[in-house]
């Protein structure tokens, strides 16, 4: 079995040692100090400087050092107005097909109308307003002799018991005002039940209210609404006269939404009995004119509001992930792809297409800062160590060896090669190259292209890492000691458990007698009290819950009827010992690779 190692780009440089070389630099001997006191401040200034440059380096380049650093994952919805999708890196890469089937809605109901918020009474005694959410609890509200419908409003808002309440003005002439209660919660178990009202309003049946006559209108006669409304929506229901004349000769057409759409002109005739004006729709809405002293003319109008409470039903939201149904209350799916946020936004026969997908744009900014970080140490060192032959000026360390040797070690780490690597054991291949200054390029093309093409073969070039041949074993971990190359690894033993088994397979009927367990795992213990008629199961479930209370590294288990305990650590240090009244059990130790003393002394220990 090989398994190669090697060295990433990130933790390979010696950023320490280059440190400590700074500092060994920056303590040389007094006598050179009082000699040259101010070259000498000049030179310990940049050094400083030069330090400060490299701790940023390093802080970049560890910016890179682990798997997590060129992780970074995005979601994309073919339509982000059916649907939005956000990725954590806790989700997987790949394409999800999801169909929005139903949006969530928050239960509305409403009143019918009331003339004033304030002069309008809405109850004509003491008693009380009810009402609860869903399996919630029953809220109940005071209600006193002329409440009115801002007081009542203000009182259940008081209440933050998951209904708001407003107060809507529909336009109509009379009875304009109505309460609206909210569930503040969307989702089909978050409907409002009105439990008891002691109120005039109306929130649980259809109603047909007054009809009346738009001001203006040449007839002067009456007109009259009825019936029993079936309808399930509130229609405002216009009627608007088209061949003038008298009752029962005079023609109309009737508007089911406001006046938006009509029927046919001359579709009704005026009668002083009541008669359905939904025509096909066949809602119950009868209307009856009386006589005046004036005929109709044309476009004298008349509105009825038909009244349903339910403005909005509770409902879920449904999708569908690659064929399967979810329901949420809300719609926000956070729990049905892992590591991915679904929010439905519009009800759509398309399929959209969920991609998540690695964003090279968080590693290219680290890749850059790398780069950035190197080529400011170049230009901090080329400063500082530079001769102007002009001036013939010498910069504070020119001619220092140690420095340039720390930019030469840096050079040769950015240019070099990375041992045991295949696909890119270089900088230069993914893009990332020295120019003729000294300083580093990046080609963001070509890194992008390396990045799609093998993210992990970027990733090895700057993490620690190895490969293995065998399934059986895996890469763990790595120091700046390592040595790059190939080792070969031999399993000699594998670890064990420290288990201990019963003899005897507890039958039906359970344990004959109380008994008492005491239960030793590498020195600590708990006590177990058994009761007579207790199951296998029962008996397992009592020892788990008191190993896990008293800390105890170790599990019991059914296996087919018997007790068996087993520690849950390997390796050849882990006890298990069990003992009834003053008989020790049996126990077994376990083992580890490579122990010494292979399974050691099998006495139970106290």
């Amino acid at each position: 079995m090989s398994f190669a190692s090697g060295v990433g780009i990130s933790t390979g440089i010696d950023y320490n040692a280059m440190i400590r070389q700074i500092r060994s630099i920056n303590s040389r001997p007094i006598s050179l100090i009082r000699q040259n006191q101010s070259k000498l401040q000049q030179k310990q200034q940049a050094l400083g400087v030069i330090k400060q440059a490299l701790l940023n380096l390093k802080g970049k380049a560890e910016s890179l050092n682990s798997s997590g650093s060129f992780l970074s994952l995005s979601a994309t919805s073919t339509d982000g107005n059916v649907l939005l999708a956000n990725a954590s890196n806790e989700a997987a890469i790949g394409d999800y097909s999801v169909k929005v089937r139903q949006l969530a809605q928050a239960h509305r109901i409403a009143s019918q109308g009331v003339a004033d918020i304030d002069a309008t009474p809405i109850a004509a005694g003491a008693g009380k307003f009810e009402f609860k959410v869903g399996d919630g609890a029953t809220v109940a509200i005071d209600v006193t002799n002329g409440m009115s419908l801002r007081q009542l409003r203000d009182a259940i808002n008081n209440q933050n018991a998951g209904v708001r309440a407003s107060i809507i003005n529909d336009g109509t002439a009379s009875h304009a005002n109505r309460l609206v209660l909210t569930a503040t919660s969307s989702g089909a178990a978050n409907s409002i039940a009105i439990v008891a009202n002691d109120t005039s309003l109306n929130l649980g049946a259809t109603t047909i209210e007054e009809a009346y006559a738009a001001t203006g209108n040449a007839f002067d006669g009456t007109v009259t609404s009825s019936g029993v409304y079936t309808g399930t929506t509130t229609r405002n229901i216009v009627v608007q006269i088209t061949e003038a004349g008298a009752v029962g000769a005079a023609k109309f057409k009737v508007s089911y939404d406001g006046g938006v759409t009509w029927s046919a002109d001359n579709a009704f005739t005026t009668s002083a009995g009541p008669q359905d004006i939904t025509g096909a729709l066949g809602e119950g809405v009868m209307l009856a004119f009386g006589a005046g002293t004036q005929d109709f003319a044309v476009g004298d109008r008349f509105t009825i509001d038909a009244f349903a409470p339910e403005l909005q039903k509770a409902q879920d939201a449904l999708i569908e992930v690659d064929g399967v149904t979810v329901s949420r209350a809300t719609n926000v799916f956070t729990d049905v792809i892992q590591g991915v946020t679904l929010t439905a936004r519009k009800v759509s026969e398309e399929t959209q297409v969920i991609k998540v997908l690695n964003s090279n744009n968080s590693v290219q900014t680290k890749l850059q800062d790398l780069v950035n970080a190197y080529n400011d140490v170049v230009e901090k060192v080329q400063e500082l160590t530079k001769y102007d032959k002009e001036t013939n000026e010498r910069a504070p360390l020119f001619g220092d060896s140690a420095v340039n040797s720390i930019l030469s070690g840096l050079r040769s780490r950015v240019i070099g090669t990375v041992p045991g690597l295949e696909t890119y054991n270089a900088l230069s291949q993914i893009g990332i190259t020295l120019d003729s200054t000294g300083k580093l390029q990046m080609d963001s093309a070509k890194v992008n292209s390396a990045l799609n093409e093998n993210l992990d073969a970027v990733k090895a070039l700057f993490i620690q890492g190895a490969t293995s041949g065998s399934s059986s074993i895996k890469f763990k971990a790595a120091t700046s000691a390592t040595t790059p190359g190939a080792y070969d690894v031999v399993i000699t033993q594998a670890a064990e458990q420290a288990v201990i088994s019963g003899a005897n397979v507890l039958g039906p009927a359970g344990l004959a007698a109380n008994e008492r367990l005491v239960i030793t795992h590498n020195g600590a213990a708990v006590s177990v009290d058994l009761t007579a008629g207790m199951t296998i199961t029962e008996i397992v479930a009592k020892l788990n819950e008191e190993f896990s209370n008293g800390g105890l590294g170790a599990q019991a288990i059914n296996d087919g009827g018997k007790l068996k305990i087993t520690s849950t650590a390997y390796g050849s240090e882990e006890t298990i010992c069990v003992r009834e009244g003053t008989t020790p059990g049996r126990v077994r130790r376990g083992t580890e690779q490579a122990a010494a003393g292979g399974r050691g002394d099998p006495t139970c220990r106290p």
